[in-house]
């Protein structure tokens, strides 16, 4: 009987022992669940904080170059290369820029000077004309100046 009793109680220490032992290797495994997460979580911060702040280069380099082109369209078109000032802005538009009605202003303002330089130049060839009429018609060569006419009116 002793015996029994003794082994009774040695049962009954290895299965509080086994129980114990699942029990620490519980705690540990979630434990070391824990710390993956939090490692994972950590990394998933920094790889969003990373990938921000590609896309604001990103953005501030197509900004750049956007101003580029723009400047460079500004500069053509003061010298009365508007297709090619243009073109520039439509290269500028193509990059989806943030600052989008800082490029229509500037495409609306080439297009403004590119019918005020063509009025301009209509203008001076309607002057010519005019004056070779009116030399024309000085000169009594009346039929020449006729037609002159005819064409400064149209």
């Amino acid at each position: 009987p002793e015996m029994a009793t003794e082994l009774g109680q040695l049962q009954q220490r290895a299965v509080a022992k086994v129980e114990q032992e699942r029990a620490l290797q519980e705690k540990t495994r979630v434990l070391r669940e824990r710390q993956l997460a939090l490692q994972l979580s950590r990394e998933m911060e920094q790889r969003l904080h990373d990938s921000r702040l590609k896309q604001q280069r990103e953005e501030e380099a197509r900004a750049r170059q956007v101003e580029e082109l723009l400047a460079k369209a500004a500069q053509l078109s003061g010298s009365g290369r508007f297709d090619e000032a243009l073109q520039l802005v439509a290269k500028a538009q193509g990059l989806n820029p943030p600052q989008i009605g800082h490029v229509e202003s500037t495409q609306h303002e080439i297009l403004t000077a590119k019918d005020a330089a063509r009025q301009r130049t209509a203008a001076a060839e309607l002057e010519r004309m005019f004056a070779r009429a009116m030399q024309a018609f000085e000169q009594e060569r009346y039929d020449e100046a006729i037609v002159l006419f005819e064409q400064v009116i149209e």
